[in-house]
């Protein structure tokens, strides 16, 4: 479901939720499904561009478990999985982004730091950190694995900026980096 090349195996990207699963909504009506396939496809694009090899979850608004997301990193002998969301709230006010890695992992945390790091800077949104996070997806995952948050599609304003192609081209190229500075 992807490229894989060369000796290592793939990065796998995973665009949250899809199909019937259509993760948060925001008040005006984006769609948080549609959010992490636009910006893990960036992700998967530019990845490929600077030859590393890559993968997806889905390639579509197809739903699939966390459980099978994770069985896709051991399949595909994947080397580290990302997972790609929107955050939401029903408490006005919460905004910024934050990224979960498996708990237990230190390459895990590392990455998230990267990550989160490279995606407040770039996105300009307030730093609400990293954790261990206990999302299905992270415990399953037999490879080092994270989370992260973009922004808040609950909040009007972060909304707005999550239906930007500016917004999402800049937190994909974010997160390219820090990947690739990972693998390094």
């Amino acid at each position: 479901m992807g490229m894989v090349s060369g000796e290592k195996g793939p990065v796998l990207i995973d665009p949250g939720h899809g199909g019937a699963d259509t993760g948060a909504r925001g008040p005006g009506g984006l769609v948080e499904k549609d959010v992490n396939l636009l910006v893990a496809r960036e992700v998967a694009a530019r990845l490929k561009a600077a030859g590393v090899a890559v993968s997806l979850t889905r390639l579509d608004d197809h739903e699939r478990s966390a459980v099978q997301r994770a069985e896709m990193a051991a399949a595909e002998r994947a080397v580290v999985l990302v997972s790609v969301h929107t955050n939401a709230s029903a408490r006005p006010g919460m905004r910024g982004t934050e990224c979960y890695f498996k708990a237990g992992c230190p390459d895990s945390a590392r990455l998230a730091g990267l990550i989160q790091r490279a995606v407040t800077e770039a996105c300009g949104r307030p730093d609400r950190g990293r954790r261990a996070g206990s999302f299905a997806v992270l415990r399953r995952s037999p490879v080092p694995a994270v989370l992260v948050e973009l922004a808040f599609i609950s909040d009007p304003e972060e909304e707005a900026l999550l239906s930007t192609g500016e917004f999402r081209r800049a937190a994909a190229g974010a997160i390219t980096a820090a990947i690739r500075e990972f693998l390094r």
